[in-house]
């Protein structure tokens, strides 16, 4: 039997007072005037409002809301066991928000879904939040193929595999049934999607610790470290940072920390490198110096041939103007032969020194004299010597 209100004003017929939506309607003539002002000023609901009211009573199958009809609001069957936990931490007289599922049933009560409302709050949240790349507690729920399913109370969302951060891969089984930050990527009710981002919350806290530990480094310091990649525009290396700002990390320091940065394929030896991969392999341990640090961007610039010797320095008195060499062809290009003289010293042979009728290929011996040389712009002039036989030059 639906609740129903009872006026039990003790006032005649002739002389009504009666509180009507929160109005007070004084000397109504006739019964007939009463009920249309209490119909005219009650809302009709459809199904899907949300309407706000005070609970009235909790039983322990159904939950009374006072949503200032002519009954009570009921939730009650499966939406009352779908919102179970959340009523059990609720109180008679709290104001609660609740969506239409039937507007009036046979009993002239209307029935209320707790668990509606909230999700259609929780769609209202994540899509503001999608908006401005806002951030909301999840919980994994399950692995799939292409990246990790998550809860959000009654709303399923998914992390593609690309949108975990990298302490994850390989490893995002032990997300399952942890909760974590993610910010909302995509966020539509209609189309039931949601799409979040865990890689935006770590890879940002990995950058503020970066950020952190590279505050402790300067151009100029000098590490030993490992190499961690090979790639063919240069090497990393892993190195560590002590507490103390500046100095070689040893191993055993207390509060060391590990960075890793990018030694560029230009920065790897004063003889010049195509292929990495050719010189290095991971786990070399290697000797650097820092020759950057990009505390912003997390960027850290390493160097290996810094700490060698510079071959081109006092080069003048090793390759005096007009002295003879000999050398290797390295490589051709449309304006001569390179020759390399040393590791780390190629000179140019150009093209107009070449005799036509003298084919130079890579991997010759030739002899050649020194025709200029400018050390600080590293360039190195030859010229071709040349042995007259039989009117042919060999």
């Amino acid at each position: 039997m639906a609740k129903q209100k009872v006026n039990q004003s003790t006032q005649p017929a002739d002389s009504v007072s009666k509180q009507v939506s929160g109005k007070r309607v004084t000397s109504a003539s006739t019964m007939e005037e009463l009920l249309a002002s209490d119909l005219s000023s009650f809302k009709a609901f459809k199904p899907g409002d949300k309407v706000k009211g005070k609970i009235t009573e909790i039983t322990g199958k159904a939950l009374f809301i006072d949503v200032g009809g002519k009954s009570d609001a009921v939730v009650a069957g499966e939406e009352f066991d779908a919102s179970r936990e959340e009523i059990r931490g609720l109180k008679v007289g709290q104001e609660i928000e609740g969506m239409v599922v039937v507007p009036e049933n046979e009993a002239g009560q209307m029935l209320l879904s707790l668990n509606r409302a909230n999700s259609d709050s929780r769609w209202s949240t994540v899509e503001k939040l999608a908006k401005a790349g806002g951030v909301i507690e999840v919980v994994g729920k399950e692995i799939t193929k292409g990246g990790l399913l998550v809860g959000l109370d009654d709303l399923v969302g998914f992390i593609p595999g690309s949108q975990l951060g990298r302490q994850w891969l390989g490893r995002a089984e032990e997300l399952l049934g942890k909760k974590f930050n993610a910010v909302v990527l995509e966020a539509d009710k209609v189309s039931n999607r949601l799409v979040f981002s865990q890689r935006a919350i770590s890879d940002a806290e990995e950058l503020t610790h970066k950020k952190e530990t590279l505050s402790r480094v300067n151009i100029g310091d000098e590490y030993k470290g490992n190499v961690t990649g090979v790639m063919p525009f240069g090497i990393f290396v892993k190195i560590k940072i002590g507490k103390a700002k500046g100095g070689k990390a040893a191993e055993g320091l207390e509060g060391v920390e590990e960075l890793e940065g990018l030694v560029h394929i230009s920065e790897l030896s004063w003889t010049k490198i195509t292929d990495p991969k050719s010189a290095f392999v991971e786990g070399q341990e290697v000797e650097v110096k820092v020759i950057g640090v990009e505390e912003e961007s997390g960027k850290l610039a390493l160097s290996l041939k810094q700490l060698q010797s510079d071959p081109w320095q006092n080069l003048v008195k090793k390759y005096p103007v007009d002295s003879k060499v000999k050398g290797k062809v390295t490589r051709l290009a449309s304006f001569g032969a390179f020759v390399q003289l040393e590791d780390g010293i190629e000179g140019l042979l150009h093209i107009s020194k070449i005799p036509a009728d003298l084919p130079i290929k890579p991997g010759d011996e030739v002899e050649c004299f020194v025709e200029s040389i400018e050390p600080e712009k590293r360039r190195l002039g030859l010229g071709l010597v040349l042995k007259a036989k039989a009117g042919i030059y060999k």
